[in-house]
């Protein structure tokens, strides 16, 4: 409290305001080769080089491309539902996808293969394990050619 008597000023008495820090959250996962053990990524090799996508409930699409182990992340992000997907445009077929979690409960849920849909990101939340397997294409062998036998000049 400030006590003035009459005729007395009080200066410099500031006041500072705070701006609130905005809470954000993460949503995150790998893509991974699927050894095809039904086992989710446990232990499977993560495939670098993809590029993800993700979009917010307004229709805004950021991206980024999965690290050396195939995982990657969206920081930053809002209060929001968000989708995530990634472009296949590599030589691997999608096969198993599955949706992460927040603090342990499952969020989101996998729309056909290459998206996950739903994700609900509350003020801070990190969606963690927002996974795609993707198994090797079958190339089908090159044939080897076959060299005629040499015959005999005929006199």
């Amino acid at each position: 409290a400030i006590t003035l008597g009459a005729g007395e000023d009080s200066i410099s008495n500031d006041f500072g305001l705070i701006m609130p820090v905005p809470v954000v959250g993460t949503i995150a996962g790998t893509i991974y080769f699927d050894d095809e053990n039904d086992n989710g990524y446990t232990g499977d090799m993560g495939i670098s080089g993809q590029v993800v996508y993700l979009m917010n409930a307004s229709g805004v699409v950021i991206t980024t491309t999965t690290d050396t182990n195939g995982s990657y992340l969206f920081t930053g992000l809002a209060s929001d539902v968000y989708r995530v997907w990634y472009d296949n445009s590599s030589s691997y077929i999608p096969d198993s996808d599955y949706a992460g979690t927040i603090s342990g409960i499952t969020d989101g849920s996998v729309s056909g293969l290459q998206m996950i849909v739903a994700i609900t990101l509350g003020a801070g939340e990190d969606s963690i394990s927002n996974d795609f397997g993707l198994i090797a294409a079958l190339t089908p062998p090159t044939p080897t050619p076959i060299t005629p036998p040499i015959l005999p000049t005929l006199p």
